[in-house]
């Protein structure tokens, strides 16, 4: 009779690389137009995002979230601002 397949895998190396590849091409894409977004923010309002002091970094990004808009000027719904949040986050701690 043949073993049963394993339940569990643990792994010795090459976990990092594993997760890597488990990210969703649609999740990538969201996380680059969040970055994009970001960037486009930044650039028209003469902030920058890539500061090493974290207090700037924030104050950035706060004012990202208060003043993002639909490209014809209407309000995100909360879903769409949670997925920017949610981008945004993984792009930091990937970075």
């Amino acid at each position: 009779m043949a073993q049963p397949a394993k339940r569990f895998v643990t792994y010795e190396e090459g976990l990092s690389d594993f997760l890597e590849t488990k990210q969703a091409k649609n999740t990538e894409g969201a996380t680059k137009t969040t970055l994009t977004l970001l960037e486009t923010f930044c650039a028209e309002t003469g902030l920058s995002i890539y500061l090493d002091n974290a207090y700037m970094m924030d104050n950035t990004v706060q004012r990202f979230y208060a003043g993002i808009r639909k490209a014809n000027g209407d309000f995100y719904k909360v879903t769409t601002m949670n997925c920017i949040r949610f981008g945004l986050q993984r792009h930091f701690l990937k970075n």
